[in-house]
């Protein structure tokens, strides 16, 4: 067990991680501090002795990290999704300017339109 004013300052410093969390931006960097906050509380808890406080962060901590590998895997699925339906445009432009010069000037008259 540590001094009395060293548990203080970590209970402080994961209640500021808890107020940044408010001013994220994004759902990514608010799970990231948010993160942060529940390993700095279960530090606190665990020097200060408060094992419903110890109990609630270690949840919160295993939810959050769920969550952002969750977010991860979609993030990476949605990407490679558009990766694979850019790749089909660019195939179908290039076979169109392959076909026929009509196809081609059909491709560039279509996408100087937009």
């Amino acid at each position: 067990m540590i001094d009395t004013h060293r548990t203080e300052a970590l209970g402080y410093i994961a209640t500021c991680f808890v107020l940044a969390t408010f001013a994220s931006q994004s759902i990514v960097t608010l799970r990231a501090v948010a993160i942060a906050s529940n390993l700095m509380f279960i530090a606190y808890a665990a020097c200060a002795y408060l094992p419903p406080v110890l109990v609630l962060h270690a949840l919160l901590l295993a939810l959050g990290v769920l969550t952002i590998a969750a977010r991860t895997r979609q993030a990476a699925e949605a990407s490679r999704r558009i990766g694979a339906w850019s790749r089909r445009c660019l195939l179908s432009k290039f076979y169109a300017s392959k076909a026929s010069p009509s196809a081609s000037a059909l491709w560039s008259r279509t996408t100087r339109s937009r």
